[in-house]
């Protein structure tokens, strides 16, 4: 038979205290339903939160629905917090949130994560937190902003204030802190003429401090700016001088085709190399086939080869 306390439910056990204005206990399934006013309230290790309707499972996890509300703590903020900027005070909201036997911490539907005045945003389908692992995953129109700390530019365009977008991320959180953006991912550094550059892989490597060791970008790079476009087929960004190199698709032994090679038929096209490219706003295209190294010294660009005398000017362009 089903029980109702309509006069309140306040449990405790297995690190978890959980209270509500009214409960319902399900002697089919064992569950119980927490719900009222005011709102059902979950407070562990991990989280104080608060939504619609709490439902205890008998397996042991939860399922909080009806508008989820979160102030993380303990192992999930030391984790984060190298994300955002060292930051101690960090909450979520999404329209619900499963809590596994493990702590695994699951905000889905329009999920949120952010640092105490907004500045720095994780924004998902569905955001998961794993904590005894030191990881988070987003999956589904992920928007990230972040602030670099370690920026030595006072030029907003390297990389200082930025927006990162793609489909899927992974921050991992040992032994050092790894982001790691995929699905086509982008990262703008904020402000006018803010600099973009794009792949098919972006990784940013973080530093014991917050800010940035360095960044990584893989497959297909586009960086645009306002000085000119490069292009290449990976791009790297040090944290410590604000100095990119774009590198040309690897130069090994042997011959690659577009598609498998089926006997009895033509070959399919090789696979032409990717060159390191610039072009710059006067319409001058740089081009070296194994790497070239831009630097930005307060506003003015230089760019050198990584070999001597690799280096081409392609054409210049009038406007």
């Amino acid at each position: 038979t089903k029980a109702d306390w309509p006069d309140g439910v306040h449990h405790i056990g297995e690190g978890r205290d959980v209270s509500a204005s009214r409960g319902a206990y399900q002697p089919r399934s064992g569950d119980w339903l927490l719900d009222g006013l005011p709102q059902p309230h979950f407070l562990s290790d991990e989280f104080d939160v608060e939504a619609g309707q709490v439902w205890l499972r008998a397996a042991g996890g939860a399922d909080l629905v009806g508008g989820v509300s979160a102030q993380l703590r303990g192992d999930a903020v030391r984790m984060l917090g190298a994300l955002f900027g060292n930051s101690t005070k960090i909450q979520a909201s999404a329209e619900s949130l499963y809590v596994s036997v493990a702590n695994v911490l699951t905000f889905d539907k329009n999920a949120s994560v952010w640092e105490g005045d907004g500045a720095r945003l994780l924004q998902a389908d569905k955001i998961q937190i794993l904590p005894a692992a030191n990881d988070l995953q987003a999956t589904g129109n992920v928007l990230a902003s972040l602030v670099n700390p370690s920026a030595v530019a006072a030029d907003e365009s390297v990389m200082k204030d930025v927006s990162l977008t793609g489909d899927r991320l992974l921050v991992q959180g040992s032994p050092t802190m790894q982001l790691r953006l995929a699905g086509e991912g982008i990262i703008q550094a904020k402000g006018e003429g803010g600099r973009t550059i794009g792949g098919d892989l972006l990784i940013i490597r973080f530093s014991e401090d917050g800010g940035w060791d360095s960044m990584e970008v893989v497959t297909q790079v586009v960086m645009s700016d306002p000085m000119g476009t490069g292009r290449g087929d990976r791009l790297e960004y040090a944290g410590d001088t604000g100095e990119v190199i774009i590198y040309g698709t690897p130069i090994t032994p042997g011959v690659f085709y577009a598609t498998p090679i089926i006997p009895g038929m033509p070959p399919p096209p090789l696979v032409p190399p990717v060159p390191a490219t610039f072009v710059n706003d006067q319409g001058i295209e740089v081009r070296d086939p194994k790497a070239l190294r831009l630097l930005w010294d307060d506003g003015s660009l230089s760019i050198t080869a990584m070999q001597s005398g690799t280096t081409q000017i392609i054409r210049l362009r009038r406007k």
